[in-house]
């Protein structure tokens, strides 16, 4: 055959190939079947001696097909690269390659050009070709490839066309949904004329059609101009009682958008800072979102939403739906006010017995955290219950012993452990709560008693300080936190959770301890006296190196309805006197001649010893062994 034949013969091969190539991308696939087609193409039509086609994914172009080992070179998308498309038209060669993609391409693969792999107005992908000297690439071949370049281009516009079309259809199908279901819904909203009634379908309504976990509805009362919880529900706690109403702040008034993402602090502090306790609605209901009721751009109510039961995100078009859901309500709602208006005048005197009844359970509730033990109790509770805390404790601060001392733990062996103030917890004393993450570190803070009775690892440690504002920080305690339930041990929402619960209860357990404190003044609380001078007189004995000791007198009987005889003397006469009970006293000393004078009151029926510091007893355990 000859040379002329031969060249007709494979340009009429060419040309067929093309064809077929035209009749097959003009057919719709996936991009996966485009981009193995586009690599086969390319190879049985230029048939070079390598190719390699890189494509675009998470942001790095890398090396999806190659003939030939360890291809494996990948480079990351820049919005340079998709200047390819408006300022180079056509194949990328040898004298613009290294201009217009990474030098790495040209210096490892050496290709005599490159096909762009264009999708819509961006760079999708390139393919690079190669024929070794002998058999180098003709005008014809380099024709064959622009055409192959713009039936690739073509293929995965329309691809890409195709996928927006659909995600279009998707959500003109939502819009058509979502239309029917906002017609259907106020349908039934204003139909019902029952308050409690309504409050159940617009809840009902709200959870079916967001799948939202944990769903609210409030509504600002026209008379107390307070923002009411109307109703809830819970998916996951089905017996739970939910009482909440948030006092409006007119000092605080923001211009705040329909949808408000919580996971924006901005947005979510602008809200709190709404009302006075703004704060509850974190700690009793943590919502994800909040979609506002607005008319005449004021606030006159919300929805929140928590996350969806499936985990998966909120689509915005279900906010849209939302709104347009809770304004008919509010509107069903206004209706149904005027329909109760005169069932409220009928029955205002069983409305006025029923709040001295619900007045009266809520003075009962605050009445049951009257103690400090109490108070403690319902905070760590809470964490346990609402916050997923699985270990803790909670500590108060002695300003004289300069420690703290558990009070309360959770998951923690019962011990009344003390935690000197080191270096590490000293930004508490100021104010700051301590974060630590490794739990290597956690005996920089705890004491090894402590350590040793946490019944399970920790995952870290978690410090919210307990504390009053005067003229200088006053800190009461701190309350910890070592382990959650989930794997998480601190997020941005609890943070904001326990500095609240921590604002929240400072002043309460404040008062409570001056309360105590006032009670011990003016009713001696001796035992504790007692025990307190005897710690704070053996540490001077040991300081100063004095003498120390102590007279103890006693009555065989077992009890007596009289106080001692010689009581009110020997306190008008000596000082560091301390009748425990009617059956006993002890006088300290440092003198024990002093003591001796004592000696000669001392009548009959009464018994006394003395006892020496250093000698019978060294510390407060050891003095109780005596007696």
């Amino acid at each position: 055959m000859t040379e002329n034949n031969t060249s007709k013969l494979t340009t009429a091969n060419n040309y067929s190939s093309i064809l077929k190539a035209i009749d097959f991308f003009t057919q719709r696939f996936d991009i996966d079947q485009i981009i193995e087609y586009a690599f086969t193409f390319c190879k049985e039509i230029l048939k070079p001696d390598t190719i390699i086609l890189w494509t675009l994914k998470e942001n790095n172009f890398s090396v999806s097909h190659s003939n030939i080992e360890n291809a494996h070179y990948s480079f990351p998308y820049c919005n340079r690269y998709d200047e390819i498309v408006y300022f180079h038209a056509g194949l990328i060669y040898k004298d613009n390659l290294s201009n217009l993609l990474p030098k790495e391409i040209q210096n490892k693969y050496d290709p005599d050009f490159c096909i762009p792999l264009i999708m819509d107005k961006g760079l999708y992908g390139i393919i690079a070709l190669n024929r070794h000297t002998e058999n180098p690439f003709d005008t014809e071949d380099e024709l064959l490839a622009s055409s192959l370049m713009n039936l690739f281009s073509m293929s995965l516009t329309n691809y890409i066309f195709y996928k927006n079309l659909e995600e279009t259809k998707i959500k003109l199908n939502e819009k058509v949904f979502n239309l029917f279901a906002i017609n259907h819904s106020t349908k039934a909203l204003l139909s019902e004329l029952s308050l409690d009634n309504l409050y159940d379908l617009a809840i009902g309504v709200f959870s079916e059609l967001t799948q939202s976990s944990f769903t609210t509805f409030f509504i600002k009362d026209s008379i107390s101009e307070n923002y009411k919880l109307m109703n809830y529900r819970n998916v996951d706690l089905y017996s739970t009682s939910l009482e909440l109403t948030l006092f409006e702040n007119k000092n605080c008034s923001f211009n705040l958008p329909i949808v408000i993402d919580m996971s924006i602090d901005h947005l979510k502090d602008r809200f709190i800072q709404t009302f006075y306790n703004g704060n509850e609605i974190l700690t009793k209901i943590n919502p994800s979102y909040i979609v506002l009721i607005k008319k005449n751009n004021a606030l006159v109510g919300f929805v929140t939403l928590g996350e969806k039961v499936n985990g998966a995100d909120y689509d915005p078009s279900i906010f849209e739906l939302v709104e347009s859901l809770a304004s008919s309500t509010y509107i069903a709602i206004n209706n149904s006010l005027y329909f109760e208006e005169i069932k409220k005048q009928k029955n205002l005197v069983n409305s006025k017995l029923n709040e001295l009844i619900r007045l009266n359970n809520l003075m009962k509730n605050i009445n049951t955290a009257t103690s400090l033990e109490r108070t403690i109790s319902l905070v760590m509770n809470t964490l346990n219950i609402s916050f997923d805390v699985d270990m803790g404790f909670f500590a108060l601060y002695d300003s004289q012993l300069h420690q703290f001392t558990v009070s309360y733990n959770l998951n923690i062996m019962p011990n009344n452990c003390i935690i000197k103030v080191s270096p590490k917890l000293m930004p508490l004393l100021e104010g700051y709560k301590v974060i630590e993450y490794n739990v290597d570190y956690l005996s920089d803070y705890l004491t090894p008693d402590l350590l040793e009775l946490l019944n399970e690892s920790a995952s870290g440690l978690v410090m919210i300080p307990i504390y009053i504002q005067n003229t200088e920080i006053e800190l009461i305690g701190f309350f910890a936190i070592l382990k959650n339930k989930n794997s998480v041990l601190l997020t941005d929402e609890n943070i904001v959770s326990y500095n609240a619960i921590a604002t929240h209860i400072a002043p309460v357990i404040y008062q409570l301890k001056n309360i105590d404190t006032i009670k011990q003044s003016y009713l001696p609380n001796y035992p504790k006296q007692f025990i307190d001078k005897l710690e704070a007189e053996m540490r001077d004995a040991l300081d100063f190196e004095l003498d120390l000791y102590i007279l103890h007198i006693y009555c065989h009987k077992k009890s007596s309805l009289y106080p001692m005889s010689i009581t009110n003397t020997i306190l008008n006469k000596y000082k560091k006197v301390y009748p425990i009970d009617y059956n006993t006293m002890f006088i300290i000393s440092n003198d024990r001649l002093e003591l001796e004078a004592i000696v000669p009151l001392i009548v009959d029926g009464y018994n006394y010893y003395y006892y020496t510091f250093k000698k019978d007893f060294n510390d407060l355990k050891s003095f109780e062994s005596l007696l």
